[in-house]
């Protein structure tokens, strides 16, 4: 298939390397080009190492924070970042990097799955690239969001799950209830890996009534240890409204438009999974772990469709830890095609998902369907005038502009909104009221119509220069 010897382990373990590396340069290419999405500005506000333990639990609570929306990712990440923070200095820059790791470490994760799913090296190779060029994979990884987390941690619980299943012993059960307590804690989502298992387990070992009892008790472990570390987080969530909305397109493409880039090349995946599924039906029974991964797949959709009659869970990020999963069950189920005999044609069908693959991921880099905010033109822009003090009453931008490392580096100053009615200096104002994150481009206003002035500051002070770019408008204002 490839005209490399991959018995050959040197071969082998550096064709590996060079994916890694690739998957990596995919994930830093443009990773921090332009400014953070509205939604990242969340996450640096909550992640503040300079916040109490206090202050940080009321700022998470529905009401806490005065946001507009209640803010449902799970305390955990938060924790974690923060700590990052403390560690590394509070950057904007730093967060990138932090979710960058766990993006870059969940690529070797799905290498040790597919290995344990074929021997075939060189689908082993391919099935890396698809995982390193993946644009999902690729755009989430250059969000500080917990997405990149929870993959990563989704993976490495399939890992000792398998584990747990070749020997229960101390060592794997007390690796697999961390790993299950802490993908769940990054994400409730991911509940549905525990159901799989449990249905897993059922299937079989189903004469092995002592064995089912060991797993029910592993996972009921699992389920306490968790309700018991997240308890406030879940009263929190169990009473705040979701606010994301269902689309019936979910229904025509299940995601793979999502996870593919087009649905295109997302159709045409989707359609040879669900005819090989029908081929291969008796093969999938007999392959133990690839069974495994259809029951994931399987009830992760499932509660998907139940759960968001009520709760509105329909977004593909939710569940991006199936994702490599999908990728394997296309590979396993192109190595056991019965139509598919030569390996020339399995050849060339992963070279061509793999070329349309590439075209999707550096158009989508290089062309999202709404660009992050250009804050670097912004601050660049800021710092050549002569005046270096910035204000916006938008308080979480507000806070990302001042974690900003451009910032900072430009000598620039923060003002906060309040404290401008003491303020006599001259200052620039900045107003985030038409992005193109909130407003549909259709519907998004010229930036001679939209408003942009500080009320606090208009009785004494004028503006004189004005700037405009997408997402972001800059007024300096200056005594009268």
């Amino acid at each position: 298939m490839i005209p490399i010897n991959f018995e050959s382990k040197k071969n082998y373990y550096f064709a590996i390397l060079i994916v890694i590396i690739f998957g990596f340069a995919l994930r830093v290419y443009g990773f921090n080009s332009n400014g953070y999405w509205a939604d990242e500005w969340y996450t640096l506000f909550f992640s503040n190492p300079n916040n109490s333990y206090i202050e940080f639990k009321y700022n998470l609570g529905p009401n806490g924070s005065g946001l507009p929306t209640y803010e449902n990712t799970p305390w955990l990440f938060y924790i974690f970042l923060k700590f990052i923070f403390i560690i590394f200095g509070y950057y904007a820059e730093i967060g990138r990097i932090f979710i960058l790791i766990f993006a870059v470490g969940s690529i070797y994760l799905s290498l040790k799955i597919i290995s344990k799913c074929t021997t075939n090296k060189q689908l082993i190779i391919f099935f890396l690239i698809l995982v390193s060029s993946n644009p999902f994979l690729v755009i989430e990884s250059q969000e500080t969001r917990v997405q990149s987390v929870v993959l990563f941690f989704g993976l490495w619980n399939l890992i000792e799950f398998l584990k747990l299943i070749d020997q229960i012993n101390f060592k794997n059960i007390t690796t697999f209830v961390l790993s299950m307590v802490l993908v769940m804690s990054f994400s409730p989502v991911t509940t549905t890996l525990l159901f799989s298992y449990l249905i897993y387990i059922s299937i079989n070992f189903y004469k092995k009534k002592i064995k089912i009892i060991s797993f029910l008790l592993i996972f009921l472990m699992s389920i306490f240890i968790y309700i018991v570390l997240n308890y406030e987080y879940l009263s929190n969530v169990f009473l705040a409204k979701q606010f994301q909305g269902i689309s019936s397109k979910f229904f025509f493409s299940y995601f793979f438009s999502t996870f593919f880039g087009t649905y295109f090349l997302g159709g045409f995946v989707l359609l040879f999974l669900v005819l090989s599924t029908i081929i291969n039906f008796k093969k999938i029974f007999l392959d133990k772990k690839i069974l495994l991964i259809y029951i994931i797949v399987g009830t992760t959709y499932f509660f998907l469709i139940v759960k968001s009659i009520e709760s509105n869970l329909l977004i593909a990020r939710y569940v991006i830890f199936i994702v490599p999963l999908i990728l394997i069950l296309v590979i396993r189920n192109l190595e056991n095609n019965i139509y598919i005999k030569k390996d020339l044609f399995k050849s060339f069908f992963i070279y061509m998902i793999i070329f349309l693959q590439l075209i999707n991921t550096f158009y989508q880099i290089n062309n999202r369907p709404i660009k992050k905010p250009p804050t670097n033109d912004l601050i660049t822009y800021i710092s050549r005038s002569q005046v270096k003090t910035v204000s916006s009453e938008n308080f979480l931008f507000g806070n990302y502009l001042k974690t900003h490392y451009l910032f900072t580096k430009k000598d620039l100053k923060y003002l906060n909104y309040d404290k401008l009615n003491k303020h006599n200096s001259s200052f620039w104002l900045i107003c985030t009221n038409n992005m193109r994150s909130i407003v549909s481009t259709k519907n998004l206003e010229d930036f001679r119509h939209v408003k942009c002035s500080s009320k606090i500051a208009e009785s004494k002070m004028r503006v004189v220069e004005k700037f405009n770019i997408p997402d972001l408008q800059a007024r300096l204002y200056v005594k009268k």
